[in-house]
């Protein structure tokens, strides 16, 4: 997802929803507002508390939320290429390594509500997502 159809290189944030469903998975892109507030709580949550990785998904259900961010803003946001949020746990990609955070600043359950803002919120129903709590109850308990 770093170049558009016209190879002109992506400046801002491109949320992708992860469903099992066979085809591409549906993804909005940030306006610029929303990707300040997302960069705040993903900042609030990355580098704090360390936590296991989130549960494997099942097939056919939803798993998790995965935030592009473009090279050309990944210095000045202080944000990794890649945060896959799951279950109450941050996932942060760097150099093919992965970190997991605990999802303190709710950022799935503001991502869900950032999906259904951009018409997405069939899919999220379409796989049944019972919404972040679920995720971040248990990974409380770990």
């Amino acid at each position: 997802m770093s170049d558009n159809k016209k190879g002109e290189k992506r400046k801002t944030i491109v949320v992708e929803i992860g469903v099992f469903s066979g085809r591409k998975n549906p993804a909005f892109e940030l306006d610029p507002d929303a990707a300040k507030d997302l960069t705040k709580r993903c900042r609030e949550v990355i580098g704090r508390k360390a936590i296991h990785p989130p549960p494997p998904p099942k097939l056919g259900e939803f798993y998790g939320f995965a935030v592009s961010v473009p090279k050309t803003l990944q210095k000045d946001l202080g944000l990794p290429e890649l945060i896959r949020v799951f279950h109450g746990v941050v996932t942060t990609v760097e150099d093919r390594k992965e970190a997991h955070w605990k999802d303190e600043a709710n950022i799935e359950g503001h991502l869900e509500k950032l999906a259904r803002r951009y018409d997405r919120g069939e899919f999220l129903d379409l796989v049944g997502y019972r919404g972040a709590g679920d995720g971040a109850d248990s990974a409380k308990g770990r």
